[in-house]
This record gives structure tokens, sequence and C-alpha cells, in this order.
């Protein structure tokens, strides 16, 4: 996962630098932006496990 998000940064850097110096983004940087950084599955698992420590600290 980290790796992910070190790409998805640098990414992120490289689409400033391209807005700045070429006024757009090449196609290829937002590809990358848009790569999505977890499935789907384990998104909903990650929600899941906060919003019931989140509804255990309520009660």
């Amino acid at each position: 996962m980290i790796e992910k998000d070190i790409k998805h940064c640098a990414a992120l850097t490289t689409a400033g630098r391209e807005m700045v110096e070429k006024g757009e983004v090449s196609k290829e940087t937002v590809e990358k932006i848009h790569m999505p950084l977890m499935s789907d599955e384990d998104y909903m698992v990650q929600a899941n496990e906060y919003w019931d420590d989140q509804i255990e600290k309520a009660d």
C-alpha cells in the first residue's frame, strides 16, 4: 500500500510541474493519478472496521 501512496504522490507532483510548465497535465499523468489506491473490497473492510470502532466508542 505504501508503494502505491508514494507513486500517487509522485504523480500529483508531476501533475503540478506539468501544469506550471505546459499549462496542462499529460494523459499519462492523469491515468496514474486515477489509479485506485486500494480495491473496493479492501476499502469496504477498512470502512466497516472504522465504523464498528466508532459505534463501539459511542456505546
